[in-house]
């Protein structure tokens, strides 16, 4: 029998169950996912990011500032790949005062500017995230297909 792993809490649940048993949370993305996660799908999204996302940036780096670039260009996504694992992004953010993009600094509190920084952050680690997650689904799928 499978099991799907709740993304909140990393509780193993029943294939039938509609909520994790630990945290109550809804079940239904990853039904969805496990649906979907075929690997002849997922094999090439992962490359066709890894080629955008990763490679082409890396010739650009490259070529310009050569091998040492390229050096420090891997090593800052190995770091950005271990930071990424540890982010939580979060549903709402405090931007300042105002509206739209006019957003104004709130002088009396610090709050806006640690939620603009962890925003940053999470924009910074999109592509970081997007690549390694793609990789760690058709590695699952890949091993959900494997016989026994």
């Amino acid at each position: 029998m499978s099991e799907l792993e709740c993304d909140d809490c990393g509780t193993m649940n029943r294939e039938g169950a509609k909520a994790c048993e630990l945290c109550g949370e809804s079940l239904e993305e990853e039904v969805e996912r496990k649906k979907y996660g075929n690997p002849w799908v997922l094999g090439p999204m992962a490359i066709g990011a890894t080629l955008l996302l990763v490679v082409l940036p890396g010739a650009l780096v490259l070529s310009e500032y050569g091998v040492l670039g390229l050096l420090g260009y891997a090593v800052a996504w190995g770091v950005l790949a271990v930071v990424g694992r540890t982010y939580q992004g979060r549903d709402d953010y405090y931007l300042g005062w105002g509206g739209g993009f006019s957003r104004v600094d709130n002088p009396f509190t610090f709050q806006d500017d640690y939620d603009r920084a962890h925003l940053a952050i999470g924009i910074v680690l999109m592509p970081v995230l997007a690549v390694t997650g793609l990789w760690g689904s058709f590695a699952r799928a890949l091993q959900a297909r494997r016989p026994v």
